[in-house]
């Protein structure tokens, strides 16, 4: 006998797995969307937006979707860091 998918939105239909549901950790995908980037900075969409218009962080625009390369986002990070390094002046 065949099952047939139930309608609704179940745990049991979900289509998102478990190590899904963690990769925006990481900035591994080579296009990342405005709220993936958000998160992996640990900022709101609002002040990437501000990052955005400012340049402080280039896009790749497909069609009407704005995309964030993810060497990008690891190179504003490092560039957070400053020229010390993370531990900061005098380590």
């Amino acid at each position: 006998m065949r099952r047939t998918p139930s309608c609704g939105n179940t745990a049991s239909t979900s289509r998102r797995s478990g190590s899904e549901s963690n990769n925006w950790m990481t900035a591994t995908a080579v296009l990342n969307s405005r709220q993936t980037a958000a998160r992996y900075l640990g900022i709101g969409t609002t002040m990437l937006d501000k990052l955005i218009g400012t340049r402080d962080l280039p896009t790749v625009r497909i069609g009407r979707r704005v995309m964030i390369h993810g060497d990008d986002l690891n190179e504003y990070l490092e560039g957070l860091e400053g020229p010390e390094g993370p531990e900061g002046p005098g380590s």
